[in-house]
């Protein structure tokens, strides 16, 4: 089924988008979609709207059961999509404030069932779910790909951006934004001497993209991240 979610609002001029953006993902990628997703907690499948909010889960999605997924617009899914899972914690205040939670991330495969309710800005869809890759399963998942290069992920030369660096073990998660309205993050698996980009991410106002996949840096390259963001903190 195709599923369009609105924009919030009249006359934004925001075309509904796949769930990857309309550039396209990054060569190296073995799946992407749309981190614009919110999982509230599976005990039921109609609409959580009830005007006091909606309460984010630890449960992490599972392979063949149906589940109800919140989809913020503009976006347009068309037969099964990728989309972001992060446990709650993170889900409410961001990776930076819980990087204990980065063993938790996963991308989620799932096939739209019905639309519980659709509103401006947002729709709850009943799912089911396909496929779930954790990002501590993604370099048994997907074989290794050089393709493509990282200059997405830095910020362009010159300009002022806020830059964040977390660890969680060998994950390292990395980002950078400008006054909050566009940036970039990435998770980097950092061990026995090798760093290996696991997952990619990029937003920018309306937008919010997701990239999983087993991208091993180069020497080179990561230097370029430990000069980019040279600590946590």
């Amino acid at each position: 089924m195709t599923v369009i979610v609105s924009v919030a609002g009249a006359g934004c001029g925001c075309a509904p988008r796949r769930a990857w953006s309309a550039a396209p993902a990054p060569a190296w990628a073995a799946a992407a979609g749309t981190a614009l997703a919110r999982w509230p907690e599976p005990d039921g499948t109609e609409s959580p709207y009830d005007g006091a909010g909606v309460v984010p889960t630890d449960r992490t999605p599972a392979a063949g059961e149906e589940r109800m997924l919140g989809l913020d617009g503009p976006l347009l899914v068309d037969g099964a999509f990728w989309c972001l899972f992060t446990p709650a914690a993170t889900a409410v205040n961001g990776v930076p404030d819980h990087p204990d939670e980065l063993p938790g991330h996963a991308l989620v495969r799932c096939t739209p069932l019905a639309v519980a309710d659709a509103r401006p800005g947002g729709a709850w869809v009943r799912v089911t779910v396909e496929e779930v890759v954790r990002l501590t399963e993604v370099r048994e998942r997907w074989a290794p790909s050089a393709a493509g290069s990282l200059a997405g992920l830095f910020p362009p030369e010159g300009a002022r951006v806020d830059r964040s660096s977390v660890r969680c073990g060998a994950l390292r998660y990395v980002e950078w934004s400008a006054q909050g309205d566009l940036g970039r993050r990435a998770v980097i698996r950092e061990a026995d001497g090798r760093s290996v980009l696991l997952m990619y991410g990029e937003w920018s106002f309306d937008e919010e993209d997701v990239a999983f996949g087993h991208r091993p840096l180069s020497a080179a390259e990561a230097a370029a991240v430990r000069a980019c963001w040279p600590a946590e903190g």
